[in-house]
């Protein structure tokens, strides 16, 4: 629990992390990927390789000399074909498709979203949430940028209440003045004021689960 003292606004500028080279990459890979599956099966090799994010170091004790060590990284690449070798790996295939298509239109029409809300675009097809979140990452991965550069964003959570407004532009995007009630901390973008210029006191409390 903290508590601090608060400025009048705040104009917040964000380093959104966004870089054209991923449009390029959804856009020739989507081409690609839509072009081979014109084809006749015997004309066509459709595929696509992503670099797989590492998992976490593991640290090991070196037998010789008692140093706690991390075991070196290890780059891996995977390959998802159509129709593929078993049923799972064209439903693999069709989950990336989905998800590039996803993301291209969240980068042209410039929505945010989170993997949760692509997870419940289809959560009958994407089946649990850890497959949305793995092929974002390796997605990003394999262009060489960060979830943001995607337009993904982490989801809200935490609640907030007070006597602040959040500011947009020439409009008032959310008014907690004038209600009572909580809801959820809102996403903040580039630009966006925050008025607490009312507000005497901010009260953090954190909750572990």
């Amino acid at each position: 629990m903290a508590m601090v003292e608060p400025s009048i606004i705040h104009t917040l500028k964000i380093d959104d992390g966004r870089d054209p080279s991923a449009q390029e990459f959804i856009d020739k890979t989507l081409a690609a990927l839509i072009h081979g599956l014109s084809q006749s099966p015997a004309e066509a090799s459709i595929s696509i390789t992503l670099k797989r994010r590492a998992s976490p170091i593991a640290c090991i004790i070196n037998p010789i000399n008692g140093a706690l060590e991390a075991s070196p990284r290890v780059e891996t690449y995977r390959k998802y074909s159509w129709p593929g070798k078993t049923a799972h790996e064209a439903w693999k295939f069709t989950v990336i498709l989905r998800i590039l298509a996803i993301l291209d239109q969240a980068i042209r029409t410039g929505q945010l979203i989170s993997k949760r809300d692509i997870y419940y675009i289809d959560p009958e097809f994407f089946r649990v949430q850890c497959t949305v979140d793995r092929i974002v990452d390796d997605l990003a991965y394999t262009i060489g940028v960060n979830r943001t550069a995607l337009n993904v964003e982490a989801a809200a959570k935490g609640l907030v209440t007070g006597d602040f407004r959040l500011i947009r532009g020439s409009h008032i995007l959310i008014d907690a003045q004038s209600v009572t009630e909580d809801s959820l901390i809102p996403r903040i973008e580039d630009g966006d004021e925050i008025d607490i210029s009312r507000v005497r006191w901010v009260l953090v409390i954190e909750k572990e689960v």
